[in-house]
């Protein structure tokens, strides 16, 4: 017959862990079997409370008939009647399978007398709760269970009783020796108070940044002064050009009349001259004057943003003799 190598695997794997699963039942049997004799020797001193651990345990390792009916005669002389009449109902039913009949008879009595002695939780609602769950000592029950009364050890018990949505209720019960049937009512949930809208904190403002450009009404109030001022001054350098520029074109007209060819009528016609001359170059100068006041305030004016469309017109006015120059500026 030929072997698949699967197959071979799975033996050689078998053959190599079979040792070592007997090394450590061995050793689990041989502290369950220390366990269980430390445990004889302190409950033929009466010390119920400390023997009954170590035969839990003992039973854990290497559970046992024996040991399991230690248990229970254990249980039963520390008061926790609930857990020893089901061990005894358990062990006698070992026995049965095992043919020993006396022994399971012996048994069975136990578990029918500790049964005339049980205390009970009787669960109830106040008011139904969609979704309740209950819970006996920390251990979750189904909801059918509540149709019947719980055996219990004497003793203290707590009970919670929970839905999604509802305040949770605790009780705390204590339950004493039996036979006795201890009713728990579980009172009406309240409903989980809505939690508060979480108010996010307003963020907190940067630092101010300063533009250090002014804004155009400030521009318009700055620039507003130095149009007028240019326009003024232009103004009144072109009406004083005109006028001195008129009057010694005239007075040199007339001059050139009366003088033909360099022989005047009259004398000290050349000083006269001089003077005309000199009224013609300050006309110049005033006519220079002007130009550069109309220019500086048509730069002033283009440079300076347009106001809004409602805001008035101001005009400034200059006036030399009866003449007058008006300049009409926006801002």
């Amino acid at each position: 017959m030929r072997i698949r190598p699967l197959q071979l695997a799975f033996a050689i794997a078998l053959t190599l862990l079979a040792p070592a699963a007997s090394a450590q039942d061995a050793s689990d049997k041989a502290l369950a079997e220390s366990l269980f004799q430390d445990g004889i020797k302190l409950f033929d001193q009466k010390k119920f409370a400390e023997a009954c651990p170590l035969f839990e345990q003992s039973n854990k390792l290497d559970p046992k008939l024996s040991t399991l009916t230690n248990v229970a005669y254990c249980h039963k002389e520390i008061g926790k009647t609930a857990s020893a009449w089901a061990e005894f109902s358990e062990a006698a039913s070992l026995a049965d399978r095992r043919n020993e009949t006396k022994r399971a008879e012996s048994l069975r009595s136990e578990a029918t007398d500790l049964g005339k002695k049980l205390s009970k939780l009787k669960i109830t609602q106040a008011a139904p709760t969609p979704g309740l769950t209950v819970a006996l000592d920390g251990k979750k029950l189904d909801a059918g269970v509540l149709v019947t009364a719980l055996t219990v050890n004497p003793g203290k018990h707590t009970i919670e009783a929970s839905a999604a949505g509802y305040v949770t209720s605790t009780q705390e019960v204590d339950v004493p020796t039996g036979p006795i049937e201890v009713p728990v009512t579980i009172p009406a949930l309240d409903k989980e108070k809505a939690p508060e809208p979480v108010v996010e904190p307003k963020p907190t403002p940067g630092p101010k940044v300063i533009d250090p450009t002014p804004t155009p009404a400030s521009e318009r109030n700055i620039g507003l002064p130095i149009a007028i001022t240019s326009f003024s001054i232009a103004g009144a350098s072109l009406i004083t050009g005109i006028i001195t520029g008129a009057v010694s074109l005239a007075r040199t007209n007339s001059l050139e009349k009366e003088c033909d060819r360099g022989s005047c009528a009259r004398p000290g016609p050349g000083d006269e001259l001089d003077e005309l001359n000199a009224l013609a170059n300050a006309s110049n100068v005033t006519f220079a004057l002007a130009g550069v006041g109309a220019a500086v305030g048509l730069i002033v004016i283009l440079a300076v943003p347009p106001s809004d469309s409602s805001d008035a017109k101001k005009v400034g006015f200059v006036g030399v003799g009866d003449a007058g120059l008006g300049v009409s500026i926006p801002f």
